[in-house]
C-alpha cells in the first residue's frame, strides 16, 4: 500500500528558522530607515542573507538627523535661504519643451 505524504517533516523545521532568522533581520532594520516591517518582508519573500544586506545597507536613523542638522547649520552660515531642487518630471518636462 502506497504511503500518502503531504510535506516532509524537514520543510516544518525550514519553515521555522527562516521566519524566526527574518524576525532577527527585522529588529537589525528597526532603528534603520527601512524600518522592522520592511526589512523581515524582504526576508520572508526572498532570503535573510538578503534581507540583511539590505537592512544594513539602509541609512541609520541618527545618520539621518545629523546630516539634516549639518545641511541647516550650513544654510544658516551661508545665510541664503534653501532652495528645493526641482523634481524629476519639471526636469524632464523642460527638456522636452
Amino acid at each position: 500500500m502506497l504511503k500518502i505524504t503531504t510535506m516532509p517533516d524537514n520543510f516544518l523545521w525550514i519553515f521555522l528558522i527562516w521566519i524566526a532568522l527574518s524576525i532577527v533581520v527585522g529588529f537589525v532594520g528597526q532603528l534603520r530607515r527601512i524600518g522592522f516591517l520592511n526589512s523581515m518582508l524582504v526576508s520572508i519573500f526572498f532570503t535573510p542573507a538578503i534581507g540583511i544586506i539590505v537592512a544594513s545597507l539602509s541609512k541609520n536613523e541618527e545618520d539621518i538627523e545629523r546630516d539634516e542638522k549639518i545641511l541647516k547649520s550650513l544654510i544658516e552660515i551661508s545665510g541664503k535661504e534653501y532652495i528645493k531642487p526641482p523634481e524629476r518630471k519639471d526636469i524632464i518636462k523642460d527638456m522636452l519643451s
